[in-house]
């Protein structure tokens, strides 16, 4: 047991940002149809990247948060 105390003093969480539940979720989307569909790897990923960026634009504005407007 004092074993696993001093592994959990030093485990750190990975801090939860609105939407960012559909990141992980948008990845594994994104890496299935490269993979079974043979889609175009870096368009894939580039289309993916979009949606998840606006996504996470839609959330930061629905709570209020602060937004980087530059591309």
């Amino acid at each position: 047991m004092a074993v696993l105390d001093e592994q959990r003093s030093w485990a750190i969480g990975v801090p939860e940002v609105p939407g960012g539940y559909l990141v992980g979720r948008h990845i594994t989307n994104a890496t299935r149809r490269i993979l079974t569909r043979g889609e175009d790897t870096r368009e894939t990923l580039l289309d993916y990247t979009l949606v998840i960026n606006d996504e996470l634009r839609r959330k930061r504005l629905e709570f209020g948060l602060p937004i980087y407007e530059g591309r």
